[in-house]
């Protein structure tokens, strides 16, 4: 019999946490390794558990940064977010899907379609629940991670604007250098740019990142 799929939760409901929980420990195919509330110990569990799969909650995470970062440290990891109602709209789906988030769930979907969408999304599936693939304003969403900066990755990229050391970056954003650097293959990449340089230039040229403010005119 195949090894089990580990599977790392963050949510901020102990309640739900415990239901998570025993949906998995009866899913044939899954294994929980453990749950938290905390970003910090999530990215502590995945160094130290070693997940297949991170379910992380929308109220946790509603940019996507902290999925982000987990899958560009390491892109074989599946996350999955579940979205609760408020959190339900084209923007907040759409930093999952850009950070890679390979399974995108409602909150209120019953105990075996997450357990089976989890199941399915790794290691090389898409789950995407219908309510939200069929909210206002979601058509066309496409695999837009391709054709734009994530949200993290502008951080990244404000901040090397501003010349700030790959160190010091990695110390404001709390992530590790080489994460950094992964960020800026991207980043360089995805804008078609020869350096870090060109990077920036052609982020404010395209509208990637806002132009900074020119200071005002000594009179």
């Amino acid at each position: 019999m195949a090894a089990a799929f580990r599977v790392l939760a963050a949510d901020a409901t102990p309640v739900f946490r415990e239901g998570l929980r025993t949906v998995v420990q009866r899913t044939i195919g899954l294994e929980w390794v453990g749950g938290t509330d905390h970003p910090d110990v999530v990215r502590d569990g995945v160094r130290t558990t070693r997940p297949h799969i991170v379910v992380l909650d929308s109220a946790i995470d509603p940019r996507a940064n902290l999925a982000e970062d987990l899958i560009t440290a390491n892109p074989r990891l599946t996350v999955a977010v579940v979205f609760r109602e408020r959190d339900h709209t084209p923007a907040c789906v759409r930093a999952a899907q850009a950070a890679g988030a390979r399974c995108l769930l409602s909150r209120d979907t019953d105990a075996s379609t997450m357990a089976r969408a989890i199941l399915h999304a790794h290691p090389a599936h898409r789950y995407v629940d219908s309510r939200l693939a069929l909210s206002p304003g979601m058509r066309g969403l496409g695999d837009s991670r391709h054709e734009v900066l994530t949200s993290r990755q502008r951080q990244v990229l404000a901040l090397v604007a501003e010349g700030t050391t790959e160190r010091d970056i990695a110390q404001n954003l709390d992530i590790t250098v080489n994460t950094v650097r992964t960020h800026m293959t991207v980043i360089r990449r995805r804008l078609g740019a020869r350096d870090r340089a060109h990077a920036v230039a052609t982020a404010y040229r395209t509208g990637s990142l806002p132009l900074p403010h020119e200071a005002p005119a000594a009179t």
